[in-house]
């Protein structure tokens, strides 16, 4: 149900429609709609109450009586925008935190959205910085126009403006929905903020490196625990909101590396993999549970010639690595080059904590999605192997969490 309402606010949102195409203007104007002269992004911040909404989106018209009042703050950031937009669904106040992303256009954005449909592209139209602002959006040649005010009512000569607008974008009275003027919701709580093409400080703090120190999955097998190691999973935010996923392991003396991209999802903590290229298999990830520090537990769920394939990753805070042990970035590639250094902390490395309870923690979860004993891997370092310590506090985890019973400490 979470989710279901959390879809619905953001098709009220993104109101530039999927149902209403319009024969007479199968192209919308938007490609050659001029952002406001000189657009300030500094001037534009701070708080924005909407107005109205011009579209011949069908679900809008026939939604219309569900519209609750909406305030957004905007936030500059260099050339692009922070928004957060606050609204109700069913009496329940949301946060939307979107990124505005920059075209190298001022007062024209892109704003990326799930979907065959693609992201969203935005002009600022028109605004005097002070009363008003008009808005352009189109999303698969679907145009919406939304009208902000700094506070209502608003002023008659910005009215008169945006009707001007509707009509020369050949929308109709009918097709223009006017939201209520009270209501508005000025915070939220951490439950229902929705992070959609934005930067969180969650995942800013997630960021960063770790060492995968264990491993639960439907495809892996009692004789593999021999033959996996522990590796390198680094996590680097990009400037559109994704994730780049970069990992190194030792194979022998060869240092091994791939990567790939998570594209969020509309709850918070939950990613599509990009794998890249046509017909790659469908993987979702969600991060379970995490301090952001020292541990985090990462459940995948892939689809793999018609199977289904599930993950369990248990993620550890790495040891003291220095700048020299992290190495350079790859030439013009954003992502961790082959001789990073990331193997070489791994060899080198003489001790792995994880705070107290978090292997039991992994165990659960991976039983929890109907696997064994036998599909769940401690990966140990050559150190590790050496050390019969490691042998007897893994068999202990295992045997431990074999009479835990109770509530959950996560919610997959």
């Amino acid at each position: 149900m979470l989710y279901s309402r959390a879809t619905l606010l953001l098709t009220l949102l993104l109101a530039s429609g999927s149902l209403g195409q319009r024969a007479r203007r199968p192209l919308s104007p938007i490609s050659t709609t001029q952002p406001q002269a000189n657009f300030d992004a500094q001037q534009d911040g701070r708080r924005w109450l909407l107005v109205a909404v011009a579209s011949a989106c069908r679900y809008l018209q026939e939604q219309g009586h569900r519209a609750e009042a909406t305030a957004l703050h905007a936030t500059p950031q260099v050339a692009a925008m922070a928004v957060s937009t606050f609204r109700k669904l069913d009496g329940i106040c949301w946060q939307v935190r979107q990124l505005y992303g920059d075209t190298g256009v001022p007062g024209r954005f892109l704003v990326p959205a799930r979907g065959a449909r693609g992201s969203v592209h935005v002009v600022v139209a028109e605004t005097d910085y002070r009363d008003f602002a008009i808005l352009y959006l189109e999303r698969a040649q679907q145009l919406s126009m939304k009208l902000y005010a700094r506070s209502l009512p608003v002023g008659d000569s910005a009215l008169s403006v945006f009707e001007q607008r509707v009509r020369q974008a050949n929308l109709t009275e009918d097709q223009t929905l006017f939201f209520p003027t009270y209501g508005f919701c000025e915070s939220t709580d951490q439950f229902h903020v929705l992070n959609v093409g934005s930067v969180s400080c969650h995942c800013l703090q997630f960021q960063g490196a770790w060492f995968v120190r264990g491993l639960a999955g439907n495809s892996f097998k009692k004789q593999d625990r021999a033959l996996l190691g522990p590796y390198t999973t680094v996590f680097e935010l990009k400037s559109n909101g994704h994730f780049e996923m970069s990992n190194s392991m030792m194979q022998g003396k060869h240092c091994d590396t791939w990567s790939y991209l998570l594209v969020p999802a509309p709850q918070p903590g939950r990613f599509t993999v990009d794998h890249g290229g046509p017909g790659a298999d469908t993987e979702q990830v969600q991060v379970v549970d995490t301090n952001y520090t020292s541990f985090a537990l990462l459940l995948s769920h892939r689809q793999a010639a018609g199977q289904p394939v599930i993950r369990v990753s248990l993620l550890g805070e790495p040891p003291h690595l220095t700048l020299h042990d992290l190495g350079q970035r790859g030439p013009g590639t954003g992502g961790w080059s082959r001789d990073s250094g990331l193997c070489g902390a791994l060899a080198a490395a003489r001790t792995w904590t994880l705070p107290a309870g978090t292997p039991e923690k992994f165990i659960r979860l991976s039983r929890a999605q109907g696997l064994t004993e036998d599909n769940i891997v401690f990966l140990a370092t050559a150190r590790d192997r050496a050390h019969r310590d490691w042998h007897r506090d893994t068999d202990s985890h295992l045997s431990r969490s074999a009479h835990l019973t109770g509530s959950r400490l996560w919610s997959p």
